[in-house]
């Protein structure tokens, strides 16, 4: 088909397409734990193990993420770049575009290959297309891109290619109903709410705090309790896990409230707990406000528990105890760091200011927190950052659905139907038809993947407001610990990271 140029804003942003970096941070942490447990094994008289592997396992991650950035196809206002092989083809010069289907030996048998080839009229071209996952299949001069029925339909729309389009494109610009996400406008308020009508509705908390002891999984904490039962008493056991569970209530809690499905609260010996729901928010303030209840309900539990012992004469030192404990696993939570809610708190704020800037400091936090716990003898705290780099990941492959659905724009809806149809041009067949139940699955993963790509973003008043709530909140954690640390001596709860 021959190509016809349309306007493009000469200072569009980029869309950079790679090849996919899923594994990387799985495989830095295994080798990150082969190293350590290889020296610990062989006895190897090391004076910093733990630095060695968690050196290799970010080296690991280094070579891939490097090996990663200089691969990929760019998608700009003048043409295709195709960035290892240094090919470009401005849209001026595009003459065909060709679908193959190829078939590719595998062990003793073929797999079939769907392919896109972008070609000039002097012979230059650029060929992508979806490969297999957990294949190591690789054709020269084929980037293998996860996304690339994305970047063919923004070559479909850029080129005008009414032969590629789905039926809805020739289309007037069409509804939400497709797929697409309308942000609300940044300054636009809900209605005010009277006291009385706050009060009124406040009553609903005592069934819902009922609701969220249902969503405890008993037998996670069953075994949670018998793992730290084994390094400490049975009765801190339980300790811990009150205060686990209080603070992941607090998570279920404003899942509620944003209207996100819970799957439950599990708790994960010697790693805490996780509040797993079943979708996402719907903006960027719903998510930084689910991460934050966590550390606000954990952080009342701590004060209560404080309270208790001065009320009580100071006889029972369980209770500053317990407070302590709570509020060190709090303010570990709050550590800018992914996984934990910190991490999550500047990962909605960061990204709220755009994609690049989200995911430069995303990163840089994993950096500085990785560093600044080894230095500070904090292990445990390094080994979160390395399983962070597996969430850092996941984030890098939603940027280019997000810039796509914005480029494509209302005329151009991105529903399921529309990527299925480009889907089925550039990745392998399928074995055989989706079954209802199997397609209703896959259109939702998809419209999920969607909301999460465009999900609504905190206007300047909403983040200075998480902000002054993270500051805050890691204020009175941090007074908590240093009111108890004479008081528990060396029971002092920042001893069990080092």
């Amino acid at each position: 088909m021959k190509a016809i140029e349309s306007p493009v804003p000469a200072d569009a942003t980029p869309i950079t397409f790679r090849p996919p970096l899923a594994g990387a941070g799985f495989r830095a942490f295994l080798v990150t734990m082969a190293v350590y447990i290889g020296l610990a094994v062989v006895e190897w008289d090391f004076e910093y193990p733990f630095g060695a592997a968690v050196a290799g396992g970010l080296l690991t991650y280094g070579l891939a993420f490097l090996a990663h950035r200089n691969q990929g196809i760019r998608f700009h206002s003048e043409g295709l770049t195709d960035i290892k092989a240094g090919v470009s083809i401005r849209w001026t010069e595009i003459d065909t575009i060709r679908l193959d289907v190829l078939a590719h030996p595998v062990g003793r048998g073929a797999a079939l290959l769907r392919t896109a080839e972008i070609a000039a009229a002097d012979g230059r071209s650029i060929k992508f297309g979806s490969l297999p996952g957990g294949t190591r299949i690789t054709i020269p001069g084929l980037v293998n891109l996860p996304h690339a029925p994305l970047l063919l339909a923004l070559i479909a729309d850029r080129t005008h290619g009414t032969d590629l389009f789905p039926p809805g494109w020739a289309d007037a610009p069409t509804s939400d109903a497709q797929g697409r996400l309308t942000a609300s406008p940044a300054n636009q308020r809900p209605p005010a709410i009277s006291f009385r009508e706050r009060l009124k509705k406040s009553w609903a908390v005592i069934p819902l705090f009922l609701k969220l002891l249902k969503t405890i999984k008993p037998l996670t904490a069953v075994v949670a309790v018998g793992a730290y039962t084994l390094v400490f008493s049975w009765k801190f056991a339980v300790v811990l896990i009150v205060l686990i569970g209080f603070h992941e209530c607090g998570h279920v809690f404003a899942m509620y409230r944003c209207g996100v499905p819970v799957k439950g609260i599990y708790f994960i010996p010697f790693f805490g707990g996780a509040a797993v729901s079943k979708g996402i928010a719907k903006t960027r303030r719903e998510e930084a406000y689910i991460a934050a209840n966590g550390p606000v309900w954990g952080t009342l539990l701590v004060y209560i528990c404080l309270a208790a012992y001065v009320v009580t004469g100071q006889q029972y030192p369980v209770l500053a105890a317990a407070g302590s404990w709570g509020a060190l696993i709090n303010l570990f939570n709050l550590l800018p760091i992914l996984p934990l809610d910190g991490g999550r708190l500047l990962n909605n704020l960061a990204y709220s200011f755009g994609p690049s800037i989200g995911a430069a400091a995303v990163f840089a936090s994993l950096v500085f927190g990785g560093a600044l716990a080894y230095f500070a003898g904090f292990e445990l705290l390094v080994l979160m950052v390395i399983i962070g780099l597996v969430e850092y990941t996941h984030h890098l492959s939603a940027l280019p659905l997000a810039a796509a659905a914005a480029r494509l724009g209302p005329d151009r809806p991105l529903g399921f139907e529309e990527f299925e149809l480009f889907e089925a041009r550039v990745s392998p067949p399928r074995a055989g038809a989706r079954t209802p139940a199997q397609q209703h699955k896959a259109k939702e993963a998809f419209q999920a993947r969607l909301r999460d790509a465009q999900i609504e973003p905190m206007n300047h008043r909403q983040a200075a407001l998480i902000f002054a709530v993270y500051a805050a909140l890691a204020a009175i954690l941090i007074t908590a610990l240093l009111a108890t640390a004479g008081i528990l001596g060396k029971l002092n709860p920042t001893e069990l990271l080092r």
